[in-house]
């Protein structure tokens, strides 16, 4: 298995169990599957390339995962300076 293989198998073995993070996982899947098996070709053996459609789609995934972690910290620093506020 080859390590997006991987990672999907992961995140769906796992996807019960995320409260937290389960968005983040279903941009993560929703991402693996703008990757064909071999749809596009490899290096020198690429001929037709990754269509314009499907690269624009990969940009907003990760434009969206990106977003989210920025959110997801910045609540996670906010409730640490809450606790510490409080000892």
């Amino acid at each position: 298995m080859c390590c997006s293989e991987t990672a999907e198998w992961i995140l769906r073995g796992c996807m019960p169990y995320f409260k937290i993070k389960r968005e983040q996982a279903e941009i993560g899947l929703a991402f693996r599957e703008t990757f064909p098996e071999r749809k596009y070709g490899k290096g020198k053996d690429k001929k037709n390339g990754v269509p314009p459609d499907v690269l624009e789609l990969r940009q907003l995934l990760k434009s969206q995962l990106s977003t989210m972690k920025e959110e997801i910290s910045s609540e996670a620093y906010a409730q640490l300076d809450k606790e510490m506020a409080r000892a």
